[in-house]
């Protein structure tokens, strides 16, 4: 049985960074985010569950014949659409998860050692989803060959991926993706955007990711800021992106 993982806030750096490489469409709409929000202290997310949509995407996997490290390909023009329209809805990070994210940019650290280690093993346990399955499903559907009726379907779903994430506070590994998958959509001509604006998100991206992954922290408040400065750089692509984004 193909063994699958969601990735921790503190362990999905380092996973991406072994496997990082290298007509317009219709307008889309942002979902409206609906699930209420929960005490921090009742939060599912805290207790490192597998939120429910990584668990969704995980139930797929043997449906459509997936793997996290090789190619795929749609069975079917049926399974194509099937797949697509599950990304259009799809969060690479829960809603409830990003808010977390957002909260801990403003909060406070702690002074000493022992409370920062408290305060970092609780956002450490924070899961978003596998970022390199979803990518490889998103990469099959992006280089399939659409029939002429179902091309702007995928244009418009693929945009959408792209709006969804755009929307969420997320860590880098799953922002730098949600850039990767616009920069291979948009080079086919399944999504919209600036060619040339997002080369430059992506270049920040990869030149950032240095200052941040290239120390290993060595104290729990040295993870914190770690952490910090990993949403930060997010945050900042995110704005910059969104300077340039077609909207509807």
């Amino acid at each position: 049985m193909l063994k699958l993982r969601v990735l921790s806030a503190l362990g999905a750096a380092a996973f991406f960074l072994s496997a990082c490489s290298g007509s317009a469409p219709p307008a889309a709409k942002v979902s409206p985010e609906t699930s209420a929000e929960l005490p921090e202290s009742e939060s599912p997310e805290f207790s490192g569950m597998i939120p429910a949509e990584c668990q969704a995407l995980l139930d797929k996997v043997q449906d459509w014949r997936g793997s996290p490290a090789g190619k795929w390909a749609p069975s079917s023009p049926a399974q194509a659409l099937e797949v697509l329209r599950f990304f259009g809805h799809f969060h690479l990070v829960p809603h409830r998860t990003a808010n977390l994210y957002r909260s801990f940019l403003q909060v406070s650290f702690p002074d000493d050692e022992a409370a920062a280690k408290a305060l970092y093993a609780r956002y450490a346990k924070l899961q978003v989803c596998d970022s390199s399955l979803a990518q490889s499903f998103l990469d099959g559907l992006i280089n399939y060959n659409w029939a002429p009726e179902q091309r702007r379907e995928a244009q418009a779903e693929l945009f959408q991926f792209v709006l969804n994430q755009q929307a969420r506070v997320m860590p880098f590994v799953p922002r730098l993706t949600a850039l990767e998958v616009h920069r291979k959509a948009l080079a086919k001509g399944l999504a919209r955007g600036n060619a040339g604006e997002l080369k430059a998100v992506i270049d920040q991206a990869m030149n950032g990711r240095t200052k941040i992954f290239g120390v290993t922290p060595k104290t729990s408040m040295e993870q914190l800021q770690n952490l910090r400065a990993e949403l930060e750089l997010s945050e900042k692509l995110r704005d910059r992106l969104a300077r340039s984004l077609p909207l509807p």
